[in-house]
């Protein structure tokens, strides 16, 4: 699977997000390629740039190789999970200083 934009090759422009998160998690030097030349991203890269935990093989049965990933949460702490979850969702847009708070 592959990961791209190529709206660019049709006159129009990103509209629903991306543009503006995608930006927040990598480099603007890794972002460039896929918003100015519709250029496509793979798994691999995917993964080299920390937007995925894990790339499966092609034809790989996702239900079973996702199984002890989804174990291991599922056996978390609930309260522990959400609260972990909401902080770090909360303070992507933050400045230091206000996530701490």
């Amino acid at each position: 699977m592959n990961y791209g934009d190529p709206r660019i090759h049709r006159a129009m422009w990103a509209a629903e997000g991306w543009s503006y998160k995608l930006v927040r998690q990598l480099d603007q030097s890794a972002v460039t390629p896929i918003a100015y030349e519709g250029e496509r991203m793979d798994g691999a890269r995917a993964f080299e740039y920390g937007l995925v935990h894990r790339v499966y093989p092609a034809g790989s049965d996702l239900i079973e190789a996702s199984r002890p990933f989804l174990t291991t949460l599922a056996d978390l702490d609930p309260d522990a999970y959400r609260e972990t979850k909401r902080a770090i969702l909360a303070g992507l847009d933050l400045g230091f200083e206000a996530s701490l708070r």
